[in-house]
């Protein structure tokens, strides 16, 4: 979710909608004005009593492994990447995103979404805030965010790419997979021309939110 660039290395609701905003600090999350016990309450009671404990008839999420395999996931996912690089200037840079969500079958997405912009070179961190429907929090299957290339300002920087350890703490505590939209070589410098770079998907921690 949060990419930190170093100069030489990387260290590394109530309303219908609600934002989550998380930042970096040497790669731990956290979490700004954001009641996040309220919150796993409320996404515990709203999934009892849409579909009761002990169902049999349970839903049954999708895998991270079959969401990016899904073609309209895939193009709501390269419309992001698209917005990650026209969002690039020679210092600034910004994640883009949505949240999927999963019902009667079938993958739903929430409109696409940015992080705030980060400006500066080395020792800045990007992040991605999520807006979920709290109607619709049982059907949560997974967030997809970008991370972005390096800024021209930072020419000599580098960045590891792939879901990062942030993704995989969020992932953890939230409970459904964090897919990472990024670049496909190990690690990313400053390219004056991206045209011909490949974003793969990436993830770490859940890999599929537990049946309810």
């Amino acid at each position: 979710m949060i990419r930190k660039i170093f100069s030489t290395s990387i260290l590394g609701i109530m309303s219908m909608f609600v934002v989550l905003t998380t930042s970096c600090s040497e790669d731990f999350e956290q979490f700004e004005d954001f009641d996040l016990e309220l919150y796993d309450y409320q996404l515990s009671t709203l999934a009892t009593r849409s579909i009761g404990m002990g169902s049999e008839n349970p839903i049954i999420f999708p895998s991270a492994s079959e969401i990016i395999k899904d073609n309209s996931f895939k193009q709501k996912a390269m419309k992001a990447w698209q917005n990650t690089l026209a969002s690039l200037t020679d210092n600034s840079r910004r994640e883009w995103g949505f949240v999927v969500y999963y019902k009667n079958g079938k993958l739903d997405f929430g409109p696409i979404t940015s992080g705030p912009i980060t400006t500066g070179c080395s020792e800045t961190s990007a992040s991605f805030s999520p807006t979920y429907d709290t109607s619709r929090l049982n059907e949560i299957c997974a967030v997809l965010h970008t991370h972005t290339p390096v800024p021209k300002c930072c020419q000599g920087c580098k960045r590891k790419t792939g879901a990062s350890d942030s993704d995989e703490i969020y992932s953890k505590k939230k409970g459904w997979p964090i897919i990472a939209y990024d670049f496909s070589s190990e690690y990313i410098i400053y390219k004056e021309d991206l045209s011909k770079e490949v974003p793969q998907f990436t993830y770490r921690g859940v890999s599929q939110r537990r049946a309810i």
